[in-house]
């Protein structure tokens, strides 16, 4: 027999099976506890008013900025362009702040 075939012998095994038995019963039996304790209660919880999570005003502003920008840089293109050296093509503009971008087609 190996040496770890000896270590273990029928009375060790059998200490072994009631300990994980035992610790198989306190598993089931301590959240069945908790609860019947008085535990956590749906009708016990209340809303915590105090977390704010989000807000309108900050989220607005970029979106203006972002809006305010583009028109800046759209209207930057529309004044450097020589109308009569593009004979009707579009005008491109691209904002790499924003990462808009588009062409203008009717001036």
């Amino acid at each position: 027999m190996s040496r770890i075939a000896q270590a273990f012998d029928s009375r060790q095994w059998s200490v072994i099976a009631s300990a994980s038995a035992k610790a198989a019963i306190v598993a089931l039996a301590l959240p069945l506890a908790a609860c019947g304790a008085g535990g956590f209660s749906l009708e016990k919880a209340e809303v915590d008013r105090s977390i704010l999570t989000s807000s309108t005003s900050a989220s607005a502003a970029p979106a203006n900025l972002d809006r305010d920008s583009d028109q800046t840089t759209i209207g930057n293109a529309v004044s450097s362009a020589d109308i009569e050296q593009l004979g009707g093509q579009a005008v491109p503009w691209a904002n790499a702040g924003t990462g808009s971008r588009g062409s203008i087609t009717d001036l």
